[in-house]
């Protein structure tokens, strides 16, 4: 799914409050759908949690995109309410995801079930999270989209533009902090974590303005930036799991040394998966840059970003 990823109705000549609306009303359309749906029948399909916390994702860009059409204080409260939410929804979808990968690798393995109850016991209290931040939400989020669609400003100086100056320089912005965290230890995982974190932003932004540059930003670049998040997801996501998992081997050895020996099969099958994926997608990644160095991506987008706007950026 790719719902609200492009932003149609949007082109170079959008004056700027006019693309902000279309923009944030589209994303918070976004985030009610897959809210309502977590919220009414939490296990139905998991993939409602995983979208609501990419909705979230995206939502969030796009008001620190459009930081200036809003009022600073409604902003930094939404965005608040907002961070919240994703916190919740994104401690439901890993449990989500550490029972989707018990299925996938640990069918047969001893001690399924026993992981199977501690995995749907820590994502039923991970719901119960989400319902506590999401309902009172979800009750009054018909008057925050009004709010924020009413509050953005036509007439502050610096939104009397038209998209074209106001995506180049954003893209450009999110394009060096980005370029800026490349430049680090592509073998450490906080430096990971951090480009990880920079090209998510810089992906969200793309997403908002694809229609003001040439195709290429689009059919050729946007992928690549696509690429290097899902494989550094993955890192991130390993890494993690390693840590967690290697604890929990740890309690279980220790507080039921009896019956440790049922338990470990199956947790020793997850440890293995995720120390051979991440150093697998760690060199997924170092090729990833290899190829973007080469092809001199950096330099193409900042090529078609000025050429949009020249004069601008």
């Amino acid at each position: 799914m790719a719902e609200g990823k492009w932003i149609t109705g949007l082109n170079a000549d959008t004056p700027v409050p006019e693309a902000a609306r279309t923009a944030l009303d589209i994303r918070l359309g976004v985030v009610y759908r897959y809210l309502k749906a977590s919220l009414e029948e939490p296990d139905r399909d998991p993939e409602n949690v995983h979208q609501l916390r990419v909705g979230l994702r995206r939502v969030g860009a796009a008001l620190d995109v459009f930081v200036s059409c809003l009022p600073r204080r409604l902003h930094d409260k939404i965005r608040h309410r907002l961070r919240r939410l994703r916190r919740a929804a994104g401690s439901v979808r890993d449990w989500d995801v550490f029972l989707l990968e018990l299925d996938r690798h640990c069918g047969t393995e001893p001690g399924r079930d026993f992981l199977f109850g501690y995995g749907f016991q820590a994502r039923s209290q991970a719901q119960k999270k989400l319902d506590k931040v999401g309902k009172p939400l979800l009750q009054c989020f018909a008057d925050l989209r009004a709010k924020v669609m009413g509050s953005i400003d036509d007439s502050a100086r610096a939104n009397r533009r038209l998209l074209r100056d106001f995506a180049s320089q954003s893209v450009l912005e999110h394009y060096q902090r980005f370029a800026k965290t490349l430049r680090g230890d592509l073998n450490d995982p906080a430096d990971l974590h951090e480009i990880r974190k920079s090209g998510k932003r810089l992906r969200y932004t793309m997403e908002l303005f694809a229609k003001c540059f040439a195709p290429e930003f689009r059919s050729r670049l946007y992928p690549m930036v696509e690429a290097m998040q899902e494989i550094l997801g993955k890192v991130n996501d390993s890494y993690v799991a390693e840590a967690k998992l290697a604890d929990l081997k740890e309690k279980l050895r220790r507080g039921w040394p009896e019956k440790w020996p049922r338990f470990r099969p199956v947790l020793d099958v997850l440890l293995k998966f995720h120390r051979q994926r991440l150093p697998a997608e760690k060199r997924r990644f170092l090729k990833w840059h290899q190829s973007w160095l080469r092809a001199h991506a950096g330099e193409q987008l900042k090529k078609l970003v000025k050429a949009a706007s020249p004069g601008k950026t």
